[in-house]
């Protein structure tokens, strides 16, 4: 059994931190030797260094400390997985007050004999230096600092209190720039409210009978009759399902959530605007592709090596697989996500599912907001090249999110704000119930769809309007060729291991 860690080492830590230079810190000279306090102070210096984390306001020694963490939480702080030098350390020190002159330490974030070896070996990486800014990607992505936020993408989290907290009095200003959602139409309204009082699913039931989504003595027209069309439908299909008892199951997986729930609520909102399409089944993003391969050499140059031909790689077989061109220079796949939503190939939105909520400030749900919010920045970029950058035109964009886990949901809308930042928000979190009452749940959620649905329908009328009434300025500028403008919204984090 390891004796107790003296009470004066959490200060000693902390006091060989503050005074080391970050570059210098070794865990085997603040130990000191003493083998039978080994395991505790390994303790003692991942907590400081996680200390220094989260409080540090140095953005250097934070990072310094993420590195050095990372490395020393995978060690196996005990005697046998000492190198010989480091015990030989902890016998000398018993016999000898002696102080010698140390060598030189490496950096906290560098291999070094006298360190303490690893179980397993951990990431291979350049030793980066923490004065370098562009090492904070690559050490981010092996999950050696903090976590990624939507600030690093410039995107304005407007439900963040901590965001709001920064901005003080301009706070307001900013709201101020969010564009309305759709408002529900009266039509749609009284529809709805005809199931306001439903109890059981037989009141359900004879209320779908009674109530058809248009008079028996009128022709179908879709504008007129195809929201209508859509509830009724929902309410049709979320009937079987209540009448067996079907939507409190624990078994229930992803899929059948999508096939079950989110396909008469979500996809079929959709397919009653013409030309408008939702991509499902882990489809990939050509925006965000197109954002992880800006660097990438152009497969269109003849002088490639990826293009297909004799001799060339992409042309031969399995046993010439050895032979391709180094890996950065092959195309990355990006992102995939459980929904796309295009009209006419162009982009407005995504869909991420799960099959179970916990909370919201859980992984999943926490993740597949983060990689949604930048999917729908890559989506923005691009119809910021539709439009020609042109700030107005893209002012009245918005691309929305949808994220759900089981039987929740909630919308996400980005825009352009002002300069180079875009601004996100949310809708309430809502839920489809487990059972027929209180129908009321069942309706907001189909408001909050719905309104997804105007808001991408909008911004494809704005395009259309735009490409029309500037068709003379695009013809100038296919005939012309005149020089790139500079984007407005830039390249957002990007990372190989996004969430």
């Amino acid at each position: 059994m390891n004796p107790p860690i003296p009470s004066e080492f959490p200060e000693r830590c902390r006091t060989y931190l503050e005074e080391t230079p970050c570059s210098e810190w070794s865990f085997t000279e603040f130990w000191d030797g003493d083998e039978h306090l080994l395991s505790g102070c390994g303790d003692v210096w991942l907590r400081a260094l996680q200390k220094i984390i989260d409080t540090s306001d140095d953005r250097d020694k934070s990072l310094a400390a993420g590195l050095a963490r990372a490395r020393y939480k995978n060690m196996a702080f005990t005697r046998e997985h000492l190198p010989e030098s480091s015990r030989s350390k902890g016998a000398k020190s018993k016999g000898s007050s002696k102080k010698r002159k140390r060598d030189p330490k490496p950096p906290a974030y560098e291999t070094s004999q006298e360190e303490v070896t690893p179980v397993a070996d951990p990431p291979r990486i350049p030793s980066p230096s923490v004065q370098n800014p562009s090492q904070a990607d690559e050490a981010r992505r092996l999950k050696q600092v903090p976590k990624e936020s939507y600030a690093h993408s410039l995107i304005l989290d407007l439900d963040d209190p901590d965001v709001q907290e920064l901005f003080g009095e301009d706070w307001d200003s900013i709201v101020s720039l969010v564009l309305p959602l759709p408002e529900v139409d009266d039509s749609l309204t009284s529809f709805m409210h005809g199931f306001a009082d439903v109890k059981t699913t037989a009141d359900l039931r004879d209320r779908l009978e009674t109530m058809p989504y248009k008079p028996p003595s009128e022709t179908y027209s879709r504008e007129k009759h195809g929201d209508q069309a859509w509830v009724h439908s929902v309410l049709t299909s979320l009937l079987v399902l209540y009448e067996h008892d079907h939507m409190s199951c624990r078994e229930n997986l992803e899929a059948w959530f999508q096939i079950n729930i989110w396909g008469p609520i979500f996809d079929r909102c959709f397919q009653y605007i013409p030309k408008m399409s939702i991509s499902r089944s882990e489809s990939q993003s050509p925006s965000n592709c197109r954002r992880k391969n800006k660097n990438k050499p152009n497969t269109k140059d003849p002088t490639s090596s990826n293009l297909a031909g004799p001799g060339n790689p992409a042309t031969r077989g399995p046993a010439d697989s050895h032979r391709r061109g180094p890996a950065s220079e092959r195309k990355v796949t990006g992102s995939k996500y459980d929904g796309l939503i295009t009209h006419f190939s162009i982009e407005y939105g995504a869909v991420e599912d799960s099959k179970r909520f916990e909370e919201e400030t859980a992984k999943k749900w926490v993740s597949d907001s983060l990689k949604l919010a930048k999917v729908l920045h890559d989506q923005m970029r691009c119809l910021e090249e539709k439009v020609k950058h042109d700030r107005g035109a893209l002012g009245r964009f918005q691309c929305v999110g949808f994220v759900t886990a089981g039987l929740h949901c909630r919308g996400l809308y980005l825009q352009y704000g002002k300069g180079h930042v875009s601004l996100l928000r949310r809708s309430a979190k809502c839920e489809v119930p487990e059972d027929i009452s209180p129908i009321t749940d069942l309706i907001a959620v189909l408001v909050v769809v719905w309104q997804i649905r105007e808001t991408v329908l909008r911004s494809v009328h704005n395009l259309e309007g735009f490409l029309e009434s500037h068709a003379e300025m695009l013809f100038q500028v296919a005939v012309k060729q005149p020089p790139p403008i500079p984007a407005i919204l830039l390249t957002c984090f990007d990372t190989d291991a996004e969430p």
